[in-house]
């Protein structure tokens, strides 16, 4: 299994998601061994246009069958299936196959399998 991140789009407070055109809707991001940042950095391995998501927001990197994510002091919050990741957790908390990421204020992805019928 080859895990990676799938952008699902910006969740409004009515639950409907939206499109961006900084990052097309269902575009997969392979998560290398090393992991990238998330945020609005040019330098980020996904980067999100937006205020409301800071310039380095969160990592991801890679770890056996799953990620770790890590919040790197984020003003909006990194959250993962709906619960904060704290930013005292250096460590990263674990994602698996079907988990959902969110940025700020909604900023959605979901882990997925790059290689599905492995």
């Amino acid at each position: 299994m080859r895990l990676a991140l799938r952008f699902v789009g910006l969740r409004g407070e009515d639950g409907a998601v939206r499109e961006l055109h900084s990052v097309p809707t269902g575009t997969i991001f392979a998560v290398p061994e090393e992991g990238f940042t998330l945020g609005r950095s040019v330098d980020a391995g996904i980067r999100i246009h937006d205020g409301s998501v800071a310039r380095a927001h969160a990592r991801v990197r890679r770890d056996g069958d799953h990620l770790l994510v890590t919040d790197l002091a984020s003003t909006n919050g990194t959250f993962v299936n709906g619960v904060r990741v704290p930013s005292s957790t250096t460590a990263g908390v674990p994602c698996r196959l079907g988990d959902r990421l969110t940025l700020a204020m909604g900023y959605e992805l979901e882990v997925v399998d790059l290689e599905p019928d492995r």
